[in-house]
């Protein structure tokens, strides 16, 4: 008897991988997806008006992994964010990943399998923008969650 690889989320359900690019094709067209091992990658940029009024691109990098569509993708801007030795952006995964919803909200507000994965793209703007405002306040605009507190490096 071999020793089978378990299919990918995409081999087994191709429908939703076909959803996803129609989706994507028809919101955000400049994204581009690769497929290597059990994960779909796009990439592609979006541009946010940041509050000085001026345009600001991002580079963005989302990850549909194997528990995609039950798990949520993972959201990283390309090029990172400085931090300047002194202040980390809140909302952020340790790997760096964005934080863009809180897994106990009400379904509405958080990610479902159900979901588009326009809908990632469009709350990674939202959290761009929040991230624009943060740098000049340090106050976050909109709702948010508990996090646990991380310890300060000394």
């Amino acid at each position: 008897m071999e020793n089978s690889k378990p299919k990918a989320w995409y081999e087994h359900n191709p429908q939703r991988l076909r959803q996803d690019i129609d989706d994507m094709l028809w919101h955000f067209p400049i994204f581009h997806y690769t497929i290597t091992n059990d994960t779909v990658t796009w990439q592609g940029s979006v541009k946010i008006l940041a509050p000085d009024s001026k345009l600001k691109e991002y580079p963005l990098r989302i990850e549909c992994r194997n528990d995609y569509p039950s798990e949520a993708p993972r959201v990283y801007c390309e090029e990172g964010f400085p931090t300047n030795g002194r202040w980390r952006p809140p909302h952020l995964f340790k790997d760096g990943a964005l934080c863009l919803f809180y897994p106990s909200d009400k379904s509405h507000r958080r990610w479902t399998k159900d979901d588009k994965l326009s809908t990632i793209v469009a709350w990674a703007c939202e959290w761009l923008h929040a991230y624009e405002y943060w740098r000049r306040t340090k106050r976050w605009l909109g709702k948010e969650a508990p996090h646990p507190r991380r310890k300060r490096k000394r």
